[in-house]
């Protein structure tokens, strides 16, 4: 089981107690938009959790408005890149260095159709 707690501030977490096989964190970066982290352990991969989340996800993003998602994975992450062009992710900048100074990252963004 899954379990999604909605934090006042627009965030939602949800974690595969006991282990927390699955985490996942969002929240708001102002003008619209929404950040978001999904990481889902080795274990649990290619099992479509990650697609579960992350369509549960952007329907809390729908339903408060939010306009579009922007992300950040790694260049060298070729099953995140993957995982997030599948579902509609597209790659809108290069971040040299983001992750430990080092590694580049790929700016992603998804429009969401708002809820009415």
């Amino acid at each position: 089981m899954i379990a999604a707690i909605v934090k006042p501030n627009m965030g939602l977490t949800a974690n595969r107690p006991p282990r927390h096989a699955i985490v996942t964190v969002l929240g708001p970066t102002g003008s619209g938009k929404s950040a978001l982290a999904l990481d889902v352990a080795e274990g649990f991969r290619r099992k479509g959790v990650g697609t579960m989340l992350l369509a549960e996800m952007e329907r809390h993003f729908a339903f408060k408005g939010v306009q579009s998602v922007l992300l950040e994975t790694s260049v060298e992450n070729e099953s995140g890149i993957a995982f997030w062009e599948r579902h509609g992710y597209r790659t809108e900048a290069v971040v040299k260095k983001y992750y430990l100074g080092k590694i580049d990252a790929y700016e992603m963004t998804k429009k969401i159709e708002i809820q009415k």
